[in-house]
């Protein structure tokens, strides 16, 4: 079975997430945590393109206007 060095401090948070999770295995604790960071987006950017309306010209004005 390969070994992972990590530091004394990482090691801390993976035994409270090993508890927290209620996994068996430091193995399973990983695989838990590696499978919840795989679920987030890693980005928002265009989430919502499309939903939102377009500004006319003149809005487009009138709020750069307003902005600065």
């Amino acid at each position: 079975m390969p070994t992972v060095a990590v530091t004394a401090s990482t090691l801390d948070r993976l035994k409270r997430a090993m508890k927290q999770e209620g996994a068996a295995t430091m193995d399973a604790t990983i695989n838990s945590l590696l499978q919840k960071a795989n679920r987030l987006p890693q980005s928002m950017f265009g989430v919502d393109a499309g939903k939102g309306s377009t500004l006319s010209a003149k809005e487009h004005e009138d709020f750069q206007r307003s902005h600065s």
